[in-house]
């Protein structure tokens, strides 16, 4: 996880790809390690890191299209 947030830093000011993180992503990386390694999945995206494009609403975060009616899923 640590090496793609690094890669986040390094090139994001140029391409502006990426609005922003989870404060806690760390935290959530070594407890889905954790369960993977005690054979619990969640899914089949369980403990790999993902993007989630912002016209997206997330329990967790704000999309930042400015209009709630183009956005693809409803809180």
């Amino acid at each position: 996880m640590k090496a793609y947030l690094t890669r986040i830093e390094q090139v994001n000011e140029v391409v502006k790809a990426v609005t922003a993180i989870t404060p806690d992503v760390i935290e959530t990386a070594k407890k889905c390690d954790s369960e993977r390694a005690l054979g619990t999945l969640r899914g089949r995206l369980h403990g790999i890191p993902i993007l989630v494009k912002d016209v997206f609403l997330t329990t967790d975060g704000t999309d930042t299209t400015g209009m709630p009616e183009f956005c693809l899923l409803a809180r």
